[in-house]
Parts: C-alpha cells; structure tokens; sequence
C-alpha cells in the first residue's frame, strides 16, 4: 500500500513539473510572437500604380505603353494600401527588399491568434507577357519552413497563377527590369 501512495505522489509530481514545463514554453513562443522590430508601414499607392490602374479601369488608352519603376519602400507601402481594406488577409508591417538576383520580404502575420514575422524570398520573371512566381524560401521568425511546407506553398502558388493565367487582363508587359532596391515593369494597354 505504501508503494502504490510514492507512485501516486510522483505522478502527480511527475505531471504539474510537465504542466509547468508546457506552460513555460507557451509562454516564450507567445513572448517571442508577439516581438517584431518591422516598422510600421503606411498604406499608400504608389502614383504610377495609381496611374496604371485608373488607366486600366478607363480602357481608353489601348495600345499606348507604360512603365512603372517602384522602390523597396514603395512596393512596401503598395502593398499596405492593398492589404488594408481587406482584414481577411492576416499581413501587416511588410518589407521588401529587390535585387537583381531575388526578391525578398518580412512581415508581421496572424497564425493561429498570434502575430508572427515571415519572411521569404523569391523571384519574377517574364513568360509570353505575364509575371511567373518562383518561391526559393519561406519561413516563420528565423526558422525555414520544411520541404514538404515549401512543396505545397509552391502548389498554392501555382494554383494562384494557373487561375491568373485564365484572366484576360487590359495589360501585356513587355520587360520586367530589377535592380539594388528598384524594379521597372513596362508594357502595353491592351483591349479587354
């Protein structure tokens, strides 16, 4: 009887140093989710991309170029003015950085109720007058994502521009250029 009272005792040692142990680390993951050093960024469209679009809207320029040229901070900022209006998508504080070999990103998401910093890095390029998305790496605070995460990140992404590819946009671009901290995209207005 004597024993079966120790092995009671332990277990429940044994079980509130385990609760206390689980309740320490959801602790630092909520402490570590919650910190981000990304500075807010304000929603502002950039004037060309205003432009671009009022001009597609109105479809009274077909057949006439544009360009485009955006820096990291205003893609940044392009990017606000499009999240938001919309709270369905979880993104805040983003920030892009372009260069000639990647495009890359940080931000502040919602998963699961908490706020986390994702980053990613990726490039664009041009086929037959569209833009094509390849995603080299993503990853939740310093931590890359497993391959089998990146494998169906990419499926995603494919989807997305499998039903891009069926839309019959007013614009074909004709050259996509991107530098240290800028990125021109050219093209022309075409009919819907």
């Amino acid at each position: 009887m004597k024993r079966i009272k120790e092995w009671r005792i332990w277990s429940a040692v044994n079980v509130w140093v385990a609760v206390l142990l689980l309740g320490a680390n959801g602790w630092a993951w909520l402490r570590s989710a919650a910190t981000s050093n990304l500075p807010e960024v304000p929603p502002i469209i950039h004037p060309g991309v205003d432009e671009l679009r009022r001009n597609w809207n109105s479809g009274e320029v077909i057949g006439q170029p544009f360009s485009v040229t955006v820096t990291d901070e205003e893609t940044a900022q392009t990017i606000m003015w499009f999240v938001a209006p919309r709270p369905s998508i979880p993104l805040s504080r983003p920030q892009v950085r372009l260069t000639p070999s990647e495009i890359s990103g940080r931000a502040v998401m919602v998963i699961g109720g908490l706020q986390v910093e994702v980053f990613g890095r990726g490039m664009v390029r041009l086929v037959d007058g569209r833009p094509i998305i390849d995603v080299y790496e993503v990853g939740v605070g310093n931590a890359n994502m497993p391959a089998f995460v990146m494998a169906a990140l990419q499926s995603q992404v494919d989807q997305a521009q499998a039903t891009y590819d069926q839309l019959a946009l007013p614009i074909e671009l004709t050259k996509l250029e991107i530098g240290e901290g800028w990125m021109t995209i050219e093209g022309v207005y075409k009919e819907r």
